[in-house]
C-alpha cells in the first residue's frame, strides 16, 4: 500500500519500477499461457509419439575347464568401432539444407516440392555424411579401407535407428591405440568392448567342445524367445557340444522420439553369466591322444577315447580329421583352404568319429564275453583251450588270427595274453543274446554324465555314472578307418 501511495503521489522513479514489474509479471503470464494453452497440443503429441524400444543385452559364456581346471573355452574382449546417429542428426539437417537442397536448385532452377524428391535428398544427405565419417576413420584413424553400403545402412536407419551402427569390429591393440589417439574429434563414434568366445588350443577337443555360430533368431517381436524384443544385439549360439551351454540374456529400454532417435535407455535386466563348465577330460591326456592319431598322417581318420575304469569317467576323446574352433568366431583369420576341407566329403572334420563312429570293440569287449560265460555257467575259470601252432582260429570259412602264443590257456592266462581263441571259443557257446544281455547290463549303448555346471568356477565333477539326461561324451568303441 506504501508502494501504491507514492506511485499516486507521482513518484517517477518509483512509477517506472512499478511499471517494469507489472510488465514482467504480464510476460510470465503469456508464457505460461503459450506453454500450457498454444503448445499443449505439440507437447501431447510428442509424448505420445515417445515410446520405449526393447533390446536383448546377450551374456557372457562360462569357461569350458578340464577336471584340474585349466582352460578349454574362455572368453575374451572384442573391440569394435559403433556410430550413434542420433549424435550426428544436425549433420543431417545442415548437409541437407545447405548443400543437396543448393545442388537441387541449381540443377532443377526450383527447390524441392514434392514428398519424394525430399525423401531422395534427405536419404543422400544422410548417406553422404556417414559416408565421409567413415572415410575419416578409416585414413585418419585406423587405418583400414572401408566402404559404406548405402543399402546395409538405409536398411540401420529405417529399422534399427535407436541402436548404434557398427562400423569395424574385431580391432586389433594397434589400431585401438590409434583410435584413442585420433578418434576424440570424430562425432557420433564410439568404442564398444563385447565378449567373444576363445578356444586357446583351437582343434584341440574340438568334437566335445562344439562351437558357436552367429545367432540367426529374428529381430521382430513375436519371434520365440524369452521376450519379445525390438531389437537383439548381436550374440552367438552353441551349435553341437557343450557349447549349448550359455547364460541369461538381460534386456534394456530405450525411449525413442517421433522419428525413432533414442533419447535415452535404461537397463531392465542384468545379463546374467553363464556357469562354468568342468568336464571329466585332462588336458595332457587329450593332446596325446590327439598327437598319437596325427602321428598317421594329417588325414588320418578315426577316434581315441580314454576312460577311467574305476570311476566311468571320459579322460579323453579325440577324433580325427578335426577343425580349429575359433574359425567360427574369427573367420577373417581364416583362408579359403581352411574352410573347403571343413567341407571334405570325404575327410569330414565335422563328423564325430568318438561318438558317431562304427568300430569293432576290440578286445575290451572280452571283459563283458567273460562276465556273460561266467554268469550264466558256460565256462569256469579252470576249462582252457589250446592255441594251435598257426595262431588261427576258424570260424565257418573266416580265419581270425591270435596275438597271443600257441599254448593252453585257462581264463587267467586267456585274459591276461587277451586270447582270442579262448574268447571267440566260449563266445560262441554263450549265444549273441547273453552277451548283449550282459552288455546293455553293464551300461553299454547309455549316455554317460560327464559335466558339471558350477557356478563361478567351481571346482566339482562328474562321477561319470550313466545318466540319459546329459549329453554323451563317451564312446563303446575306439578305431582308425582305413
Amino acid at each position: 500500500m506504501f508502494m501504491l501511495d507514492q506511485v499516486k503521489r507521482g513518484d517517477p522513479r518509483l512509477r517506472w519500477l512499478a511499471t517494469l514489474f507489472f510488465c514482467g509479471f504480464a510476460i510470465l503470464l503469456v508464457g505460461l499461457w503459450y506453454v500450457q494453452v498454444v503448445s499443449r497440443n505439440k507437447y501431447e503429441n510428442s509424448l505420445k509419439v515417445q515410446s520405449f524400444r526393447t533390446v536383448r543385452v546377450p551374456a557372457a559364456r562360462g569357461r569350458i575347464l578340464d577336471r584340474n581346471g585349466k582352460v578349454l573355452a574362455d572368453n575374451q574382449p572384442r573391440y569394435n568401432i559403433n556410430l550413434f546417429l542420433e549424435d550426428i542428426r544436425g549433420q543431417f539437417t545442415f548437409e541437407y539444407t545447405n548443400s543437396l537442397v543448393k545442388e537441387f536448385a541449381a540443377k532443377n532452377g526450383r527447390r524441392p516440392k514434392t514428398l519424394a524428391e525430399k525423401a531422395e535428398l534427405s536419404e543422400r544427405a544422410r548417406y553422404r555424411v556417414v559416408s565421409n565419417i567413415v572415410w575419416q576413420v578409416s585414413t585418419a584413424v585406423l587405418p583400414q579401407p572401408l566402404v559404406l553400403n548405402p543399402f546395409a545402412f538405409e536398411k540401420h536407419y529405417a529399422e534399427k535407428r535407436a541402436i548404434p551402427m557398427p562400423l569395424v569390429t574385431d580391432l586389433t591393440p594397434q589400431q585401438i591405440a590409434l583410435f584413442m589417439e585420433r578418434a576424440s574429434d570424430l562425432p557420433g563414434i564410439e568404442l564398444e568392448v563385447e565378449p567373444y568366445r576363445f578356444y586357446p588350443f583351437g582343434s584341440l577337443a574340438s568334437h566335445v567342445l562344439g562351437y558357436v555360430l552367429r545367432e540367426q533368431k529374428s529381430d521382430e517381436p513375436g519371434s520365440e524367445n524369452e521376450m519379445n524384443f525390438h531389437y537383439r544385439l548381436p550374440d552367438y549360439q552353441g551349435a553341437i557340444g557343450l557349447e549349448e551351454l550359455r547364460g541369461t540374456a538381460g534386456a534394456k529400454a530405450i525411449l525413442v522420439n517421433n522419428i525413432g532417435y533414442r533419447q535415452s535407455e535404461e537397463t531392465w535386466v542384468e545379463p546374467a553369466p553363464g556357469k562354468n563348465v568342468m568336464v571329466t577330460l585332462d588336458l595332457e591326456l587329450q593332446k596325446a591322444a590327439e598327437r598319437s592319431l596325427l602321428m598317421s598322417g594329417p588325414d588320418t581318420r578315426g577316434s581315441v577315447v580314454v576312460v577311467n575304469c574305476k570311476t566311468g569317467d571320459i579322460l579323453a576323446m579325440a577324433s580325427a580329421p578335426s577343425y580349429d574352433l575359433n574359425m567360427f568366431v574369427r573367420p577373417r583369420e581364416f583362408g579359403t583352404n581352411d574352410w573347403n576341407r571343413l567341407q571334405d566329403e570325404v575327410l569330414t572334420p565335422q563328423y564325430n568319429r568318438a561318438l558317431q563312429g562304427a568300430y569293432q570293440p576290440g578286445s575290451i569287449f572280452k571283459i563283458v564275453v567273460g562276465l556273460a560265460c561266467l554268469e550264466n555257467g558256460i565256462m569256469s575259470p579252470d576249462e582252457t583251450v589250446t592255441v594251435p601252432s598257426s595262431q588261427l582260429y576258424w570260424v565257418g570259412r573266416r580265419s581270425i588270427r591270435d596275438t597271443a602264443p600257441p599254448g593252453v590257456y585257462d581264463f587267467k592266462e586267456a585274459f591276461k595274453h587277451s586270447c582270442n581263441c579262448y574268447f571267440i571259443e566260449f563266445g560262441l557257446k554263450a549265444g549273441l543274446d547273453r552277451i548283449v544281455e550282459m552288455g546293455n547290463d553293464r551300461g553299454g549303448g547309455e549316455r554317460r554324465k560327464v559335466i558339471e555346471t558350477t557356478a563361478g568356477g567351481g571346482t566339482g565333477r562328474s562321477a561319470g555314472k550313466p545318466d540319459g539326461g546329459e549329453r554323451s561324451a563317451g564312446a563303446s568303441g575306439t578305431g582308425i578307418e582305413g
